[in-house]
């Protein structure tokens, strides 16, 4: 992975990997907290060999005496010396048990035995260190060979006693922090790594040009539960209002859907906003000063219709069975753009729905309006989201990111490439306000002209849109505060 593809993974996951570091970090300060401190007192013992001054002498009695430093150390853990230790300090633990803790050693090429005492009493670790040297150094005459005098050949001294230690050897509170700082953030950068090689969401632009090469035309955020859910109705100068112009940009920019052209709105499986966005697609369109009609070609379940209030009218059902005209069934919505809803639902709907009528009934409406959006059912739940994206000139594919698996997507795409649907690209939805701003936009795409405040001003916004008349239903939850309210 490149440095720029772990930084977005690491941005993805943080919660996780600042979790595994919060609990690395607990568990170091659990650890301090509950281990006793432990302190270690030492001592030193140097041991010759006795005899005349002759230099030749004293080498020999040098080298003689290191190799019987090997011994001494292992002498001073045994014993023979500690339980003269554990009387003369009167311990409440026997030799055997001492001995763990007491550690001797020699510094190389030298006679010079090291004795440490850890315990939890710096005061007694510091009294059992000179202890332990005193009897080494009794033993040790002891054992040494004898002279022709019967005096010991090898002698030692205590140069150095022990100190009573400041401050304990163990916990290490700093060094305990560190290791679970690095501990807690190697395991949270695992778990980041492992949550995205197992992930199969689609989760951003990256994915999609790597999944089906097309161009993602947007990012639309969550949409917040307050007012009526509707991004067109957000403050023009808002990211997510921004987000929509920069939709509506690409698609002109890409498909040429200026006047006189028809896209239709369609997801992979259900509950991906496709709805959502139709409907602020349409609304944004109508109000640069566009006449928009807005389908609602789910005849099965008339998402739209029902957002829109106006369930049991007659609509694309009626028109596509010759019981209705086109101009009985279309309704003006907001004082802004028409809309055509579902109408009631048919026995037959995928047939309708590729009908020489359906196909009659576009061509119309693409003759009447300049724009016109259809709300298309999911492509791979049933049929009739193939058949209108057939039969309409453009598409746009939504996809919600966290929702839409990698398989899905790809599936969607091979279906409308194989029926010759002309796809525009894609548009990311319910994507993380954050990066909206990170992410960066295709070259060539995305490129809005800023437009002057005072075109989209609320004030102008209100005085075109009649807001006070927005029926009950598209109030709340049924248009779009959480996009998995919709199709």
């Amino acid at each position: 992975m490149e440095l720029r593809e772990w930084g977005r993974i690491l941005r993805q996951r943080w919660w996780g990997v600042a979790l595994c570091v919060v609990l690395g970090i607990g568990v170091a300060v659990a650890l301090t907290a509950s281990t006793p401190p432990t302190y270690r007192a030492s001592a030193r013992v140097y041991f010759t060999v006795s005899g005349g001054a002759d230099l030749g002498v004293l080498v020999q009695g040098s080298t003689y005496s290191q190799r019987q430093v090997a011994t001494f150390v292992e002498l001073a853990r045994v014993p023979y010396v500690l339980d003269a230790v554990v009387d003369d300090l009167a311990l409440d633990v026997d030799a055997r048990e001492l001995a763990q803790r007491i550690t001797a050693g020699v510094a190389t090429d030298t006679s010079l035995v090291r004795i440490s005492v850890t315990g939890s009493n710096a005061r007694e670790a510091a009294a059992i260190a000179d202890a332990v040297a005193r009897e080494l150094v009794a033993a040790s005459g002891r054992l040494s060979p004898r002279d022709a005098t019967g005096a010991s050949t090898i002698s030692g001294t205590i140069v150095e006693n022990a100190a009573v230690p400041a401050a304990p050897v163990s916990p290490r509170p700093r060094v305990n922090l560190a290791l679970g700082l690095l501990a807690g953030l190697v395991a949270g950068v695992g778990y980041a790594a492992l949550r995205q090689l197992a992930d199969n969401k689609v989760r951003n632009e990256e994915d999609v040009e790597e999944l089906v090469q097309l161009p993602v035309l947007g990012r639309v955020p969550r949409r917040r539960r307050r007012g009526t859910g509707l991004l067109a109705d957000a403050d023009p100068f808002s990211p997510a209002a921004e987000a929509m112009r920069v939709l509506r940009a690409n698609i002109e920019y890409v498909g040429r859907v200026r006047s006189h052209g028809v896209v239709a709105v369609t997801s992979a499986v259900p509950r991906e906003g496709r709805t959502s966005i139709a409907m602020d697609l349409a609304l944004g369109v109508a109000r640069g000063g566009a006449s928009v009609c807005l389908v609602d070609a789910s005849v099965r379940s008339a998402q739209l219709t029902h957002a829109l209030g106006m369930e049991g009218a007659a609509g694309l059902v009626e028109v596509l069975a010759d019981a209705q005209d086109l101009d009985d069934v279309v309704r003006t919505w907001r004082d802004e753009l028409d809309v055509l809803p579902a109408g009631r639902r048919p026995p037959n709907p995928t047939e309708l729905l590729a009908s020489s009528a359906m196909a009659e009934t576009l061509r119309e409406l693409e003759r009447r309006y300049e724009v016109v959006v259809i709300d298309t059912p999911a492509l791979l739940t049933v049929a009739d989201g193939l058949v209108v994206a057939r039969a309409a000139p453009s598409v746009l594919l939504v996809a919600d990111v966290g929702h839409v698996t990698r398989a899905q997507l790809r599936s969607a795409v091979q279906v409308l490439r194989q029926a010759g649907a002309n796809v525009l690209g894609v548009t990311l939805n319910r994507v993380r306000r954050g990066d909206l701003v990170s992410s960066s936009a295709r070259p060539g795409v995305g490129r809005l002209r800023r437009r002057s405040p005072a075109a989209h001003a609320p004030e102008a916004l209100v005085a075109r849109s009649g807001r006070g008349a927005v029926p009950d239903a598209v109030e709340g939850a049924a248009v779009g505060h959480d996009d998995d309210a919709r199709e």
